[in-house]
């Protein structure tokens, strides 16, 4: 913490220790460490080499790599310029918005409730495993002792003995699609939106829980949008349905309760909850990885 601390101010500036400073800075390593150790539990039963090549993954994964590249060259030239402060806000704001409030909330649904070696889940666990392998070489200058329990415990040793001789990240021009990033910006701009009107369904009582929502977008002349795969805006927005339909210019939206049963399972409302005899509770995804588990177990 004393090391983030430093590291946090301004060179240029006068620097001042104190209580505030010091627990600004045990809140920010704290934020650090959980998405470490996020990464690191749901890595426990991944290899590299398991999951589809980095090029190959899932749009939402492929969009967090072109991401993190744009972080990697952000922090690389903070460090050439010799500013520290820089580096530890480029990496706390990654952690805090880019990933503990957005991605890795997304990745939820598919990391424990996908087949274990379903290529959803090793689609995530692949760009997880590439980030924790970037994020963990960012943070090695300033964060020596958690760098390096993180390498070791992830098992990183088969690049470099230690993280402190593993080669300092590059950013990866390949893994950045302009388009993707563009794409998805629109999406998280929607996304605002769209929370904005599940929050009021759910003051007024038309909804619970945000997972148990259906929001309908009537996307007026937004072709891109009426385009989009609904799962994919489903899993995103972290609700149970979503609708697209034509509509008026800007987009209107709509949130109400959805249509079926929750899942105690995966815990989003279905309307397949049921359809499985031999499996009454759960909805049909879930059926059928429990289905493929046990068949699984007693072979």
């Amino acid at each position: 913490v004393i090391r983030l601390a430093a590291a946090s101010f301004n060179m240029m500036a006068d620097a001042r220790l104190g209580e505030e400073t010091l627990q600004r800075a045990a809140d920010a390593y704290r934020r650090i460490r959980n998405t470490f150790r996020f990464l690191l539990a749901n890595l426990a039963d991944f290899s590299p080499g398991s999951g589809p090549a980095l090029h190959e993954l899932e749009d939402l994964d492929r969009w967090m790599l072109a991401r993190l590249q744009r972080l990697v060259a952000r922090c690389r030239a903070a460090y050439e310029a010799y500013e520290f402060h820089r580096v530890t806000h480029e990496v706390h704001n990654f952690c805090a918005v880019d990933l503990s409030s957005l991605y890795l909330d997304i990745l939820k649904d598919r990391l424990y409730s996908e087949l274990p070696d379903g290529r959803l889940r090793r689609s995530a666990q692949a760009a997880l495993h590439s980030i924790l392998s970037t994020l963990v070489r960012l943070v090695a200058p300033i964060l020596v002792h958690t760098a390096e329990e993180v390498w070791q415990s992830a098992g990183l040793t088969r690049e470099a003995p230690s993280v402190h001789l593993a080669e300092f990240p590059k950013p990866d021009e390949s893994l950045v699609d302009v388009a993707l990033l563009e794409r998805f910006e629109r999406l998280v701009e929607l996304r605002e939106e769209v929370y904005r009107h599940i929050e009021q369904a759910r003051q007024t009582g038309r909804i619970g829980k945000p997972i148990e929502a259906r929001v309908t977008v009537a996307a007026g002349g937004d072709e891109h949008l009426l385009n989009e795969d609904t799962a994919l805006l489903a899993s995103f927005f972290i609700v149970s349905d979503v609708r697209l339909e034509p509509g008026r210019d800007g987009h209107q939206v709509r949130v109400e309760p959805a249509p079926g049963v929750r899942c105690p399972r995966c815990w989003l409302v279905r309307e397949d909850v049921g359809s499985r005899p031999d499996y009454p509770d759960l909805c049909g995804r879930c059926a059928d990885v429990v289905s493929a588990l046990m068949k699984e177990e007693s072979s």
